[in-house]
């Protein structure tokens, strides 16, 4: 009998918008989750789209004081497993952290439809933040009926790419 929730965390593997714009994923809405996840007691696993090592936006990058207290996150990002070779059926609960790199692996990522579609027909937590919930584009149940259909969805706002110069890209 399982005793311990386990968190499946999917992140980006994309790293570059176009030629003067790096991204990845936003380092901030990993890490602290994950600590957050892992002081209640949940074992916490980080996968990404492709697998392997996981892109930091350069802008979210930390000071060293503060890659000491996410030495673990940033460890468990230099090799994750890719969500091809992940079962819902192994995780209580799915979360999409963000960075702009979401905006183009995720939405349309097959594999990672899949497993939210399991997750959502399990009844099992789906949750994302800022850029995360584009990886809920496209995702459907098994009748075709989208996963947000008559779900309230916050994400980050035209207003807010404007205001990091992002959004004309």
């Amino acid at each position: 009998m399982k005793t311990v929730i386990t968190i499946l965390m999917v992140v980006t593997s994309h790293a570059q918008i176009d030629e003067n714009h790096t991204t990845g994923l936003w380092l901030e809405e990993v890490a602290i989750p994950y600590l957050e996840f892992k002081a209640r007691g949940f074992e916490v696993i980080i996968a990404s789209i492709q697998g392997g090592q996981a892109p930091i936006d350069p802008r979210s990058k930390p000071a060293d004081e503060q890659a000491k207290l996410w030495e673990e996150v940033l460890t468990a990002l230099k090799n994750t497993p890719a969500v091809t070779s992940l079962s819902s059926t192994d995780f209580d609960a799915i979360f999409l952290p963000g960075g702009h790199g979401t905006m183009y692996d995720m939405p349309s990522n097959q594999d990672l439809q899949h497993l939210l579609r399991d997750f959502a027909e399990a009844d099992k937590v789906i949750a994302a933040v800022c850029h995360g919930p584009a990886g809920l584009i496209g995702a459907t149940f098994s009748d075709g009926t989208p996963l947000v259909a008559e779900k309230r969805l916050t994400a980050f706002t035209n207003d807010e790419e404007q205001a990091v110069q992002l959004d004309k890209v």
